[in-house]
């Protein structure tokens, strides 16, 4: 994953376990979306259950559908279903531009234009943001403050 990632989907493919969402291409990789998730996680420092688990403290959930890869570099990431399931997707808050409801689920938009239809309610993706602006104003204030006047 990088700062280019839109999101990551299951593949159905025999080749490949996942499919890489990016700004300008897609890809296919034999990683399976927690490897990958898992990888980005710890090149900033932690695993993806460290990072689930402080933000379980920090704000008294009992459930994670947002989790930091690097607030710091203001890298989120939430699944849209249980990773159990063949829908799931892991939608980086990077290029998220805006989403839109219908009575079919949400379409999401992409700052590169593009868009992913996702099956799922008004009101996960709402409880989804909510928690996501939670984190935003969190992380910002606990910055160093020469780094909040230079940044």
């Amino acid at each position: 994953m990088t700062h280019n990632t839109l999101y990551l989907e299951q593949s159905f493919s025999p080749d490949a376990e996942t499919i890489i969402e990016e700004h300008l291409e897609s890809y296919t990789c034999s990683d399976t979306m927690k490897n990958i998730l898992e990888n980005s996680c710890m090149s900033f420092g932690s695993t993806v259950d460290g990072r689930k688990k402080s933000m379980k403290n920090l704000f008294n959930l009992s459930h994670i559908p947002v989790f930091p890869i690097s607030p710091h570099h203001d890298l989120y990431c939430f699944q849209t279903h249980s990773p159990r399931t063949d829908h799931c997707l892991f939608i980086m808050t990077t290029h998220l531009t805006h989403f839109v409801p219908d009575d079919t689920g949400i379409t999401f938009y992409f700052s590169s234009g593009k868009t992913k239809h996702v099956l799922m309610t008004k009101a996960r993706i709402e409880r989804i943001m909510a928690l996501l602006y939670s984190y935003h104003l969190y992380f910002r204030n606990a910055l160093p403050t020469a780094h909040r006047l230079n940044g």
